[in-house]
């Protein structure tokens, strides 16, 4: 619990963008459900993807646009981007702490924090994905901005090992539990039965394989639509309902025309109504080949649903075979399609599945017990500049 008495702690969370992401959603959990009375929160970013505005804005936060466009690596060095942040940190009152989101900023932050006088202390890092997930320079570049950076956060025990094998002392490291706000469900979040699948054209009758990531190569949809030519040869009303943009969206098209699966896999774009989504699905399908453990599978167990997910990262910290879900070897389209055959020709098995899984996200991964993690971070962070962190 946050220390209500004195001055409110104003926190900056500086990243490389907000469009859709682990990372922008628990920035968007942290400002919702933090102590209002005890913190003031800013949203900056660097980049021009902008989905999650409206959602911070509407929780209370100033929200800056730094300006940077096309975010790709070779406009990722543009030291204007760098001044702006400065200014921004050297303008009104300044900031108690400064966390520092994924891939730009892990460079940008730091220096700009340095150069407007903020001492490391004040710097914090949150590591949202695995050594293998991430741009080869990622890792070199934490080793270097260190001494810029106070504390470093680990979502997952393995986040925390590899930090240590680069060389971030051990002493400057925390653990913060990734979270997911659906452990306290009650009837008011459920959507009615039937809203989306009607909205969409979806049979009622049909089971639903739900998707939900980037449309790009890491997150696996092509192998995905692969295990979903295999699937409907045994459950032939099958939907594959897979959500979210990106760059491979045309090449994902037509993968599913040359499959002859245009009645069967749905590409239906970006879309925020999670909780209709979930509703409607039967069963999750987490075909990364580069992963963490991510908001969607703990989300999905959290709504109930077995999750079927390639043996990558860290994954198996949640997904259990024969518990909560199945893992497959990464890139076995025939395991991964055999696996949702299973879930969805046994349904009584998958809801036991499901209900495994929601008693291990509402015992291990609670919204309330990150955000309070964060809170006692940054307020021992504005109180004194040093943290000596205690777990919960």
């Amino acid at each position: 619990m946050a220390d209500a008495s004195g001055p409110k702690r104003r926190v900056l969370h500086l990243l490389d963008h907000i469009g859709a992401g682990g990372a922008q959603q628990l920035i968007l959990d942290i400002v919702q459900n933090a102590d209002p009375s005890c913190f003031e929160f800013t949203v900056a970013y660097f980049f021009d993807r902008h989905h999650f505005r409206k959602e911070y804005e509407d929780a209370g936060c100033r929200v800056a646009y730094l300006g940077g466009k096309n975010y790709r690596p070779g406009n990722l060095w543009d030291p204007r981007l760098i001044l702006r942040a400065r200014k921004l940190l050297r303008g009104t009152e300044g900031f108690d702490v400064i966390h520092v989101h994924l891939y730009y900023s892990l460079l940008a932050g730091p220096l700009a924090a340095r150069m407007s006088s903020y001492p490391p202390a004040k710097v914090v890092y949150t590591l949202h994905a695995l050594r293998h997930q991430l741009p080869f320079y990622t890792f070199p570049a934490m080793r270097m901005v260190s001494p810029l950076i106070g504390t470093f956060v680990a979502e997952v025990e393995l986040s925390r090992q590899e930090m240590l094998r680069a060389g971030i002392p051990q002493e400057k490291i925390v653990s913060i539990q990734l979270a997911t706000r659906y452990t306290h469900l009650d009837g008011a979040d459920v959507p009615q039965e039937g809203g989306l699948r009607s909205e969409l054209g979806i049979d009622p009758s049909a089971p639903v394989v739900l998707n939900i990531g980037r449309l790009h190569k890491a997150k696996g949809q092509a192998l995905l639509i692969d295990a979903a030519a295999q699937v409907v040869r045994v459950v032939p009303n099958c939907v594959f309902l897979i959500v979210g943009d990106g760059e491979e969206e045309a090449r994902l098209r037509a993968h599913i025309r040359s499959r002859n699966l245009q009645s069967n896999v749905l590409l239906a774009g970006y879309r925020r109504d999670l909780p209709a989504l979930y509703t409607a699905a039967d069963v999750v399908a987490v075909s990364s080949l580069q992963e963490g453990v991510g908001v969607v599978t703990l989300d999905s167990l959290a709504w109930g649903k077995p999750v079927v997910a390639f043996d990558v990262g860290a994954l198996g910290e949640v997904v259990r075979p024969g518990e909560t879900g199945f893992l497959v070897r990464a890139g076995d389209v025939e395991g991964f399609a055999h696996a949702l055959v299973c879930c969805l020709t046994q349904p009584e098995m998958g809801r036991a599945l499901g209900s495994k899984g929601q008693d291990l996200v509402r015992q291990q991964y609670s919204l309330p017990a990150m955000v309070s993690g964060y809170e006692r971070l940054y307020s021992q962070i504005g109180q004194s500049g040093t943290v000596r962190w205690m777990p919960a």
